[in-house]
């Protein structure tokens, strides 16, 4: 957890900067970030999931 948040704060600094618009809907690194780590907690889930399934089975 601690080597985590040392990698999520040096991301911040490198994406401090970051501004996209796209059809007058404005990203920040902040959606960036937010959306990389929702993508990584549910694929953690389905894992977690997928196991408890297999074990459930046999």
């Amino acid at each position: 957890m601690f080597l985590a948040s040392i990698a999520g704060r040096v991301f911040a600094q490198l994406l401090s900067g970051f501004r996209v618009v796209i059809l007058a809907h404005e990203f920040v690194n902040y959606h960036i970030l937010c959306n990389f780590a929702l993508r990584r907690l549910n694929y953690g889930k389905g894992v977690f999931l997928h196991a408890l399934r297999a074990r459930s089975r046999g």
